[in-house]
């Protein structure tokens, strides 16, 4: 196990510092991907020119020629898996951080069941995306999606609907939508394509929202119908969606004059607004993820490459970091 020191730095980026004590997190653990100091320096200069060395080789930086890199974290044959870390849960309240062994290199979380047993996540495996649900309590695995077709995300609605994205075709064939299963049924299309992936059910069950491409090619977040008898339609532009536990707010990240921000909005896409404690200047704040009891919002602050996970309170006070000594990415709580 690791231990890594937090301490409240809000005032250095001009937000108002409460501050917290750890303790008063809540105890379910955060699952996320860990990597070393070192890992995530040269995982920085393989993503960011900017980062890397001035006596570095121009040939020598990676130029990612596959989009699935950016939206997935790497591929089997990318140079970035040197660099992908590992599936961790960590410790809101001693920061400690425990690998999964688990889980294969390059695994990346999507959810936790409702009642923070099971955990689902993004594996490669064979040349195809699968999404594997791992029972924390039990330690027994099982396949969630992706037995038959590449299948890089998932969401379980809580009367058992599953739903996830699979990719279909290579090249510029290639298509991603969004399926539906219910509890012992079949799956239908509830999104056309041809680049939705990223689903998330609302804690109700009754909405379904997703990552997409709006028509000028930015990301955006899409909500579709579970049943499939009403077309999607856009609700915003931003990636990177989760609901609060009590399903009144989505929180998701948006861009602010170039910068990616946390943003607040109601499921229906109104009520936009930036989430408190988000100052212009700083690092992009991505990824979020809602503590269990709603009241704090985990995400990763990312800066010339690196990722860094913190933490504030979801009113804007006592930002600071959840990790310090390596980088952190995709946290799920």
């Amino acid at each position: 196990m690791r231990r890594a020191a937090g301490f409240c730095l809000a005032a250095l980026a001009g937000v108002g510092c409460a501050g917290f004590e750890l303790g008063q997190l809540p105890p379910e653990p955060v699952a996320f991907i860990y990597r070393t100091g070192e890992e995530g320096r040269q995982r920085a200069e393989l993503i960011d020119p900017e980062a890397r060395p001035q006596k570095r080789a121009d040939a020598s930086i990676m130029r990612v020629g596959d989009a699935r890199d950016y939206v997935f974290g790497a591929t089997p044959q990318s140079e970035l898996m040197r660099t992908v870390g590992r599936l961790a849960l960590l410790d809101p309240r001693t920061l400690e951080v425990t690998p999964l062994g688990v889980a294969r290199a390059g695994s990346s979380p999507l959810e936790w069941s409702s009642d923070h047993r099971k955990l689902r996540y993004l594996a490669i495996e064979q040349g195809r995306y699968r999404v594997n649900e791992y029972d924390v309590e039990s330690g027994t695995l099982a396949l969630l999606a992706g037995a038959r077709y590449s299948e890089p995300a998932a969401s379980v609605a809580h009367d058992g609907r599953v739903a996830f994205a699979r990719l279909t075709g290579k090249g510029r064939e290639a298509k991603s939508r969004i399926f539906v299963r219910p509890a012992g049924g079949q799956p239908r299309p509830v999104t056309p394509g041809p680049s939705d992936s990223r689903p998330v059910w609302s804690p109700d069950g009754a909405r379904l929202l997703f990552i997409t491409l709006d028509p000028g090619g930015a990301l955006a977040l899409g909500s579709a119908d579970p049943a499939g008898e009403a077309p999607p339609r856009l609700i915003a532009r931003g990636r990177d969606p989760v609901f609060t536990p009590d399903g009144k707010w989505v929180i998701y990240s948006s861009r602010v004059k170039g910068e990616w921000r946390l943003h607040r909005m109601l499921p229906n896409g109104g009520g936009k607004k930036m989430l408190r404690g988000s100052v212009l200047g700083g690092p992009d704040e991505l990824q979020p993820a809602v503590s269990p009891d709603g009241v704090y919002v985990a995400y990763v602050a990312r800066r010339l490459g690196r990722e860094k996970l913190r933490i504030r309170r979801f009113d804007g006070s006592g930002d600071r970091p959840l990790l310090e000594g390596g980088d952190g990415s995709s946290p799920v709580w």
